[in-house]
C-alpha cells in the first residue's frame, strides 16, 4: 500500500509537470460529507470551487478537502493544462517534497518486506 501511494504520488507529478500556473480566487465553500469518496481513509468532506481566468476566458474547477483550510475570497495557485485549461491541478507538491515523500516510502516498504 505504502510503494502503491508512492507510485500515485510520483504519476501525479509526472502528469501534472508541465501545467502552467496561474492564480485562482476561492468562490465558494460547503461542507457536506456526501462530496466526495473516502480516499485513502480520508474523508474529503468540503467542496471548494475555485475560479481563474486563463487568455481572459474565467474558469472554474472544483476540489474537495479534508479540512476546511479554504475561504471565499482566498488566493490560490491553480495549475491548467495549456492545451485544454479545464484540466487543473490545484494544491501540487514540489519536486523536492515528492521526493522526500517517495524516499519514506520506500524505506517504510523495505522494512515491511524484510521485517516479514
Amino acid at each position: 500500500m505504502v510503494l502503491a501511494s508512492a507510485g500515485f504520488a510520483i504519476w501525479s507529478y509526472v502528469d501534472t509537470r508541465d501545467y502552467i500556473t496561474t492564480t485562482g480566487s476561492v468562490t465558494a465553500v460547503e461542507f457536506d460529507p456526501t462530496v466526495a469518496p473516502e480516499d485513502e481513509g480520508v474523508t474529503k468532506d468540503y467542496k471548494v470551487t475555485l475560479e481563474y481566468t486563463v487568455d481572459g476566458t474565467k474558469y472554474e474547477t472544483e476540489i474537495y478537502a479534508a479540512e476546511n483550510d479554504y475561504h471565499v475570497g482566498n488566493q490560490e495557485e491553480v495549475g491548467y493544462d495549456t492545451e485544454n485549461p479545464n484540466n487543473t491541478a490545484v494544491g501540487r507538491m514540489s519536486l523536492p517534497v515528492l521526493i522526500a515523500l517517495v524516499a519514506v516510502a520506500v524505506v517504510i516498504g523495505l522494512v515491511l518486506i524484510f521485517k516479514a
